[in-house]
């Protein structure tokens, strides 16, 4: 049987954005101050966009024994294990270390397909998990490979 795990955001999370974009909305009709109007209308926008993000583009990243598969607004990348590296990177951000799984396609130029060679920079947003854990099980299923 063929392993195959797969990362986004956190449902419960996307679920409490469109929730509170409903709230939102609901606020903007409900008041009759129109700068306050703006102001609440640009939160609830943001906040769509996020949600929408979450919701459209599950899930973010997938791996099995075969390869990588990252999905963006430009569309679903997929390499092989050969095609990318996989890194774990942690960076100290305001007194925290902050963790980030970088994903970054590498190989001969002339065998790259139709797009630019691209890096992907996925956080505990981005994948619903601590990046040390999706680590790990990506390191587990490429040493299944």
């Amino acid at each position: 049987m063929d392993k195959s795990l797969s990362w986004g955001p956190p449902r419960p999370l996307i679920v409490i954005c469109w929730a509170a974009v409903v709230a939102l909305v609901v606020w903007v009709i409900f008041r009759e101050d129109p700068a306050e109007r703006v102001l609440v209308s640009i939160a609830a926008l943001a906040l769509a966009g996020y949600a929408a993000f979450g919701t459209f583009l599950r899930p973010r990243l997938a791996a099995d024994r075969t390869g990588v598969r990252v999905r963006s607004l430009s569309g679903v990348r997929s390499w092989d294990w050969r095609q990318v590296r996989v890194e774990l990177v942690i960076s100290k951000r305001l007194g925290r270390d902050l963790a980030m799984l970088e994903i970054e396609e590498h190989g001969d130029p002339d065998q790259l397909d139709e797009h630019d060679p691209a890096i992907f920079v996925l956080g505990w947003l981005d994948l619903g998990a601590d990046p040390r854990e999706v680590a790990e099980a990506l390191e587990e299923l490429h040493a299944e490979a």
